[in-house]
Formats: C-alpha cells, sequence, structure tokens
C-alpha cells in the first residue's frame, strides 16, 4: 500500500494548441497550489415508485472541474501564464497566445492588454496536478480570478482560481504523463518596486510617488467566463468558454502624511482626489535580475503594470505598529478621456520564452 505525501504533490501545465485538445505537460509551477476538485453536478431523479424515500437514481448532466493556485511568491518567468489563461492578449501580429517579441539572444519582452473593445483568443492550458499515488488532469483550463499584491520588505504574491472542462485520471494507472522539470525562476521583491500616479489627462510614467509614501499594493482581475453547454455536441462537458467581461480593482496602502499630490492628507492628496474624483493613470514597476545577452548587451527583468484608476473608497485611520496609515481602495475602467491607453497593459521582460506556453 502506497500512502499519498503532501510534499510530493506537483501541478504541471502547458498551454493547447487548440483549446480542449490535451497536452503533455512536463514543466512544473514553481510555487503552492491546491490539488483539483471535480467539479460535476450529481442529479438525484425524483420519481414516485411506491417506496417512501424513492430510489437512488442519479445521472451526472454535465461536467466541470476548477483548481486554485495557492497565494505564492510571484516570479517574472510564470506570471505571464496566468494573464494569458485570464484573457489579455495583444494587438500585435501573431498566434493565438500572441505577445512575444524577441529583441535578440535570450532577452524576452512581452506585452499584454486588457480587453476593452474586442477580446483575444482563448488560451486554454492543460493541468495535470497531484500527488505519489494519483495524478488527475483538467484540459480547457482558464483562469477566472487572479491577484497580485506586495508589501514593503516582502516578495510579491500571486494567485490564481482555474475552471476547466472536466477532471478526470490522467490515464488508467493514475501516472503523471511526463516526467516533471522544474523551470529556473526568478521571484520579484516588492521593495525593487516604484509607482507612478498622475492625474489625466497625462502621460504614463509621469508622477513618480516619493519612497515610503505607499507601504503596499494589490491588484485583482476577474474574468468573467461563460461555459457553453450545447445540445449539439454530443459531450456532456462544455464545448467552448467566452468571456463576456472582465473587472479590475486594488488598493494602495498609504503611510498617514502630506506631500502634495502623493501623501494622503492635504488640500492636493490622495483623500481630496477621492472627493473630487479625480482619475488616475498607475504605473508600477519592478525591476529584477540582469539578462546576460550576448548581441544586446545586458538588460534587467521587468514587470510594469500600467492601468487607468478612480478611487472608489477611502478607509479611515488605522495603525501598522503604530504608525498610522489609510487604505485606498481603487476600480479600473475605461477612461474616455484616455482613448489611448485602453484598460491598460501588462509588460514583462525576463530571460527566455515560457516553458509553459512558449510565449
Amino acid at each position: 500500500m502506497t500512502q499519498g505525501i503532501k510534499e510530493l504533490r506537483s501541478i504541471r501545465l502547458k498551454r493547447e494548441t487548440t483549446p480542449g485538445v490535451s497536452v503533455v505537460p512536463r514543466f512544473l509551477w514553481r510555487g503552492a497550489g491546491d490539488m483539483p476538485e471535480d467539479a460535476r453536478e450529481v442529479m438525484e431523479i425524483e420519481e414516485q415508485i411506491g417506496i417512501l424515500g424513492g430510489s437512488n437514481r442519479t445521472v451526472i448532466p454535465r461536467l466541470a472541474g476548477q483548481i486554485s493556485f495557492a497565494d505564492t511568491e510571484a516570479t517574472f518567468e510564470q506570471l505571464s501564464d496566468l494573464l494569458l489563461a485570464a484573457g489579455l492578449g495583444t494587438t500585435t501580429a501573431g498566434g493565438a497566445y500572441q505577445g512575444t517579441m524577441v529583441a535578440s539572444g535570450s532577452t524576452c519582452f512581452q506585452e499584454l492588454v486588457f480587453p476593452s473593445t474586442q477580446t483575444f483568443p482563448v488560451v486554454s492550458y492543460t493541468i495535470e496536478a497531484g500527488n505519489n499515488v494519483e495524478a488527475e488532469v483538467l484540459p480547457y483550463a482558464i483562469v477566472t480570478q487572479f491577484s497580485l499584491s506586495g508589501a514593503g520588505g516582502e516578495p510579491l504574491r500571486y494567485s490564481a482560481d482555474w475552471s476547466a472542462r472536466y477532471v478526470d485520471r490522467t490515464n488508467d494507472s493514475g501516472t503523471f504523463s511526463a516526467a516533471g522539470t522544474i523551470p529556473d525562476v526568478e521571484t520579484i521583491l516588492a521593495s525593487r518596486g516604484s509607482i507612478w500616479l498622475s492625474d489625466t489627462p497625462t502621460n504614463w510614467g509621469t508622477g513618480l510617488v516619493p519612497s515610503g509614501n505607499i507601504l503596499s499594493f494589490e491588484v485583482s482581475v476577474e474574468s468573467q467566463w461563460e461555459w457553453k453547454y450545447s445540445v449539439d455536441s454530443g459531450t456532456t462537458y462544455p464545448y467552448r468558454a467566452v468571456l463576456t467581461s472582465q473587472a479590475i480593482s486594488g488598493q494602495f496602502t498609504f503611510e498617514h502624511q502630506v506631500d502634495g499630490t502623493f501623501g494622503m492628507a492635504g488640500t492636493a492628496g490622495v483623500k481630496q482626489r477621492w472627493r473630487d474624483q479625480v482619475a488616475q493613470l498607475m504605473q508600477v514597476e519592478f525591476v529584477g535580475g540582469t539578462i546576460a545577452d550576448n548581441s544586446a548587451g545586458t538588460a534587467n527583468k521587468k514587470l510594469l503594470i500600467r492601468l487607468p484608476i478612480k478611487y472608489l473608497e477611502i478607509g479611515g485611520l488605522d495603525d501598522q505598529n503604530g504608525n498610522d496609515i489609510v487604505q485606498a481602495s481603487w476600480v479600473s475602467r475605461y477612461n474616455p478621456t484616455m482613448p489611448a491607453a485602453g484598460r491598460g497593459t501588462i509588460q514583462i521582460i525576463r530571460r527566455g520564452t515560457s516553458e509553459f506556453s512558449g510565449a
């Protein structure tokens, strides 16, 4: 008899060339995660057959699956796959998972766009997850929600919830389809970040917030997918997922201070901008290690988030070990005064393409 061991759990994923057509994942997710949850619907049939309590007749009218990638330290190398699976894409020519531009050598630049007036081709993944006893597979896996957060003195963290067509054993023996390979990654450090906040209309990267004003931040994205169950597909699992909307929100934790337009207090501060409902452009940047590139010299890994935001709520005065702080919650939607900004973008510079997607 073999017993399951938590430390022998692992998660592997790979982009599907055609959504729903399973591929063989080999590279491992570097982080924490839950195991697959079979979300099929089991329906009890009600009938009058002259027996108290009825019979045990059941039917499974629909299949579904889900898995969560638990809150874990974010890396430059594995973030883009969460974004692609959540419905982000690019307006540049390319394949269904669009967005990679390899300038030269080993430096890879990728810009992913939040959809506004158009949606992008669905980027789905095959996920295999399990332990030393049994592995299960989730085909046509897409991200329904992800968050990215950071606090001073800590690594950035991300988490994601996935939805899939179904959950089943990988094969009759319940083994992983391939031996796992651990990719090289670099953790993103929150204290290596810079934040710009500027009133619209303006340009990205103006209004650099002085060091020490913002102690933490969070960006949350909810991708609203509609799974299509049809009467003409011959299957009980959904044949297609359609992105119908996307909600973006977040928050900052400000130290309570007066610092012109960047401090929480004062006649021109953040709280007054909330009272006046002044829209802003937010740019958040985090820099990583150096990428050695023989043909292009050197470059640094980078994560750059650009979103138009508007504050919806300013919390009351709180404290962090005696130092007064205030939380500011915001939402990101299309800003008609800045049509070129759209709904925002996320740019990533890293070494090499993603082992999961090839992007």
